[in-house]
């Protein structure tokens, strides 16, 4: 019984943990959704049709493991973004995903290549953070715009402003490491 106790204390303490753990995320993502100028709906059947897009790409199995493939969806329209092997692969990609129910367009940037490695992938991770950085020092609210960086390219997406989708590129592209800025906005009118 004794044995028990600690195994059963250090239980409870990192339920406790994880309990804290998700309701940062549920924090995280309540922000982010009320930042974000589409509707809550239009929100979700975004992410809902980037579900279906990877998993219909994960239907065709040659293409998923030979490829880095990632859809970003705005309005029902897909920016294609990672790498893929061989130009038949990339056309490949855009077929599939056009025939997507509920896809509307699709935008394929995806470069052709080989994946990107790790140490690719976490250099990435910094450029996201310090054109994040740059966009709040801009004064453009944070969940406003998401940034990717795929390969040291920079893609912009969101629902903005003319003013801030410029303030946006101008911020990006002066960041050290970025090699490029893709923007992929739907420009609103301003507020009044």
């Amino acid at each position: 019984m004794r044995k028990m106790l600690p195994v059963a204390l250090a239980a409870t303490l990192m339920l406790q943990g994880c309990a804290a753990g998700v309701i940062a995320v549920g924090a995280g993502v309540a922000t982010d959704s009320a930042m974000d100028n589409r509707t809550v709906g239009t929100q979700i059947d975004d992410r809902t049709l980037s579900l279906r897009v990877t998993h219909e790409l994960g239907t065709h199995k040659e293409l998923w493991e030979d490829s880095n493939l990632t859809p970003v969806v705005l309005d029902g329209q897909v920016l294609m973004i990672g790498q893929t092997p061989t130009p038949q692969m990339r056309d490949q990609v855009t077929e599939i995903v056009k025939n997507v129910d509920g896809v509307r367009k699709v935008l394929n940037e995806v470069r052709l290549g080989q994946p990107v490695s790790v140490s690719t992938k976490a250099r990435d991770t910094w450029i996201t953070t310090k054109v994040k950085t740059q966009l709040y020092s801009n004064k453009i609210p944070p969940g406003r715009i998401k940034v990717i960086t795929e390969n040291s390219e920079v893609f912009l997406v969101g629902v903005v402003t003319e003013k801030q989708a410029s303030e946006a590129v101008e911020a990006a592209r002066y960041v050290d490491g970025v090699s490029r800025v893709i923007k992929f906005f739907k420009i609103i009118p301003p507020s009044e």
